[in-house]
């Protein structure tokens, strides 16, 4: 029995039947295409299919299969089946990299001893939020598939609605820097209301990465995804995405109708002839279906599912009210996050790219407190937390010996904050000392 998750509607089964051979391609013997949407009642589907040639007609002497279908429930890849209802304001994005599909090969897939195989490719993804940088994750690299399958979680802080999700697709290399294959980009501001949004998003092109709104290249897939966005659950099938770019209605496009949409983006009409001939393959002045279904395509796409909740863990320390409104402040609270951009203090000796060791020192009053130091890192991620004391004015207590035997020393005052690490100062007035103070929690 073989697995594969699809969520959306406007799925397609393709069913491929090969003769294997050792040397050489596969030779081809029919296809079928089923259409998801028949099992929608989820009931259990058995029957024979008769396999079609390369242009879809049926052909009795290629043979049939049988099949049993069923169009189910699964638990285990309902990611975020609870909801935050925290009423916090959000500080972290989880997220699920589930899959990509139809990846450009980058690799040959020739050999210099044993059997060929098709061009194909070693995807692996990298995924940033917010700052350039300062919040990466990478993913397992899949070797030799256009299809590659992670169902990997993982969370990055997020604090800012401003931020913008970056994933970045590579071809992986033995040898030297990787090849790039696409990216694609989701705006934070889309999760606010914190509910799930799983979709499939398309990749733009290497050379579009550095493009800006205006003067670069867009595509047509980013092009709904900033007119119109996705809904909570999946993204827009692409028959209904193609209908809202058609605006009279014809089942084709033309430049016009690409024009008006472009203009609600800031393009001009030069702009959009020169991004519209790179969608009409044919020249014929019109795009077809099929020729926007490519182009949407071209670079594969991505399906993701996230969700922008509050995480309490990420509240390293508490800087609410301190409790005592009638009290002078006497201590400073530091809580160390994250940095970002800093530059590499410790360059490779062989190659380019390095590293740096960061390391943060806080001093107030002549009192030092000292993180732990990050090793080896290109970018600086999050590091722990300080906290910074100034000496105290009041005097110590006197020895027990010295008090007097009726009276009993008075009880200690109650930490407002149990559990935070100090600096403690036990001359007031003797040299500086460092203290490695502090805690972090992930």
């Amino acid at each position: 029995m073989f697995t594969l998750p699809v969520y959306g509607e406007g799925e397609v089964l393709d069913v491929l039947v090969e003769d294997w051979d050792l040397i050489g391609s596969n030779d081809f013997i029919g296809m079928l295409a089923i259409d998801i949407d028949e099992l929608r009642d989820k009931k259990r589907s058995r029957k024979w299919y008769t396999l079609r040639d390369e242009d879809g007609t049926e052909y009795e002497k290629l043979g049939s299969v049988e099949l049993v279908l069923r169009w189910q429930y699964n638990p285990e890849l309902d990611y975020f089946p609870d909801e935050d209802d925290s009423g916090r304001e959000p500080n972290q994005l989880e997220m699920v990299l589930v899959q990509a599909r139809d990846l450009p090969a980058k690799d040959s897939g020739q050999k210099l001893i044993g059997k060929a195989g098709p061009p194909s490719s070693d995807p692996v993804a990298t995924i940033t939020c917010g700052p350039l940088d300062s919040n990466r994750w990478k993913s397992e690299v899949r070797k030799k598939t256009l299809t590659p399958s992670w169902s990997s979680r993982l969370h990055l802080p997020c604090t800012e609605a401003t931020d913008m999700v970056h994933i970045a697709f590579d071809d992986w290399n033995r040898t030297g820097g990787n090849t790039p294959i696409g990216s694609a980009e989701v705006d934070v501001a889309s999760l606010y209301q914190k509910g799930v949004l799983r979709g499939w998003f398309p990749l733009r092109s290497p050379e579009d990465r550095d493009s800006t709104l205006v003067e670069g290249e867009i595509s047509l897939g980013e092009v709904a995804e900033r007119l119109w966005g996705y809904s909570r659950q999946h993204r827009m099938r692409p028959d209904e995405l193609f209908e809202k770019f058609d605006a009279d209605g014809n089942a084709m496009l033309d430049v016009y109708e690409v024009s008006l949409l472009l203009a609600e983006l800031g393009y001009t009409y030069e702009q959009s002839e020169h991004i519209f001939a790179k969608v009409d393959v044919s020249g014929d002045g019109e795009v077809d279906y099929d020729e926007w279904l490519e182009h949407m395509r071209s670079c594969g796409e991505v399906e993701l599912v996230m969700r922008w909740v509050y995480d309490p863990d990420l509240d390293v320390l508490d800087f609410e009210d301190d409790g005592f409104a009638g009290e002078p402040p006497n201590e400073i609270r530091v809580g160390l996050l994250q940095a970002s951009g800093m530059p590499i203090m410790d360059k490779n000796m062989f190659g380019g790219g390095g590293s740096s060791d960061p390391v943060v020192t806080f001093t107030c009053a002549k009192i030092d407190a000292k993180s732990t130091v990050k090793m080896k890192v290109s970018r600086a991620g999050r590091v722990n937390v300080a906290v910074v004391s100034p000496p105290s004015t009041t005097p110590p207590p006197p020895p027990h010996h010295l008090t007097s035997p009726r009276t009993n020393p008075p009880p200690p005052t109650p930490d407002p904050h149990p559990g935070v690490e100090r600096v403690v100062h036990s001359r007031p007035r003797g040299p500086r000392r460092r203290a490695w103070g502090g805690h972090a929690r992930h």
